[in-house]
């Protein structure tokens, strides 16, 4: 680098300030180079008394939604992470009403999700070598449909109830990764 510095004939100082910023662009380079597609952290559910890790930093949006006739307060964390798009929904009534079913409400949660993601693609079981705890009560599904854009997209999801809330996470993409399912679903824990 000094020798071509040296041949554009510039003074000592522009040269220093030039070899300068090469370093520190070489050594940002170096860093991105070392930071992980995956970058996991533990995320909690306190509405639905869950953790779980994401492998990013999950974006939070708040609404109302329609279910089983009923209106329910939705909470969706969500981030994209190596071509992967990893989603944590808690849905909580808005209202109280003492005759609702939980079951019958997450079984309205699974068939509004093959409404949007498409048949299930496959036996409803967890990934292999995939185990949460059985308390958690989950339902899986795997789905695959087509993209706005053509390509092929599939779906992992796990539902459940927990007390009065209903909980659906779920990994979305053109292919999924083992050991990004097995760390999204297998670090999912009842808060203690």
């Amino acid at each position: 680098m000094a020798p071509l510095l040296k041949m554009l004939k510039l003074s000592t100082r522009v040269r220093r300030a030039v070899a300068g910023l090469v370093a520190c662009a070489a050594a940002v380079v170096q860093l991105t180079a070392c930071s992980p597609t995956l970058d996991w952290r533990d995320v909690r559910l306190p509405a639905a008394g869950l953790t779980l890790l994401f492998p990013c930093k999950p974006q939070t949006q708040e609404r109302v939604i329609g279910l089983a006739q009923r209106d329910w307060s939705a909470a969706l964390m969500a981030c994209d992470a190596g071509g992967l798009t990893f989603s944590a929904l808690v849905l909580s009534p808005a209202t109280t009403d003492p005759g609702a079913s939980p079951a019958a409400a997450l079984d309205a949660l699974v068939q509004s999700a093959v409404q949007r993601w498409g048949p299930a693609d496959g036996p409803a079981a967890a990934p292999a070598g995939l185990a949460i705890p059985a308390e958690l009560g989950a339902i899986w599904a795997r789905h695959r449909r087509s993209g706005t854009d053509g390509q092929v997209v599939m779906t992992q999801a796990v539902f459940m109830a927990s007390g009065d809330r209903l909980v659906q996470i779920s990994v979305h993409g053109a292919a999924l990764q083992q050991a990004a399912l097995e760390n999204f679903f297998g670090q999912l824990r009842r808060l203690p």
